[in-house]
């Protein structure tokens, strides 16, 4: 007697297919995180969803300036770019996300990029980033 199994997936071509896969994971929080983070300037939220601190605002109005925090010339949100696997952005919003800002005083910290666990956002985007890696999987699977 024979026995015959026949398969319908390939665990081959699914490891073949992995760095794919994660590179467009990648690639897709990078956009996610790029939308999150305009939203959080736009409102002015960190990025856990509360109020950025605005220690500069004193020193604003002694120079004539009300735009709200890390909005002045635009320069920041417009240098906001999700390419490929990577998020980039000119230095200063690292240096205000971090609160560091190499050879000056310490700066307020402003955690504005990207979202993090209690954002209201975190879920929404977590599900479509694992629904996309569901259907790559499935799709690397098919013989």
């Amino acid at each position: 007697m024979k026995l015959q199994v026949k398969t319908t997936f390939d665990f081959g071509k699914l490891a073949r297919k992995m760095p794919d896969i994660l590179k467009g994971t990648s690639s897709t929080v990078a956009k996610q995180w790029q939308t999150e983070t305009e939203k959080n300037i736009d409102s002015q939220r960190g990025r856990d969803g509360s109020k950025l601190l605005d220690n500069t605002t004193y020193t604003k109005s002694l120079k004539g300036q009300n735009k709200p925090v890390m909005v002045d010339r635009g320069w920041l949100y417009q240098s906001i770019k999700a390419s490929g696997d990577t998020l980039s952005m000119n230095a200063y919003g690292w240096w205000n996300h971090t609160g560091k800002e190499p050879g000056y005083k310490k700066r307020p910290k402003r955690p504005f990029i990207g979202v993090s666990k209690g954002h209201p956002s975190y879920e929404s985007n977590s599900k479509e980033v694992m629904k996309g890696i569901s259907k790559d999987i499935g799709k690397a699977l098919k013989k």
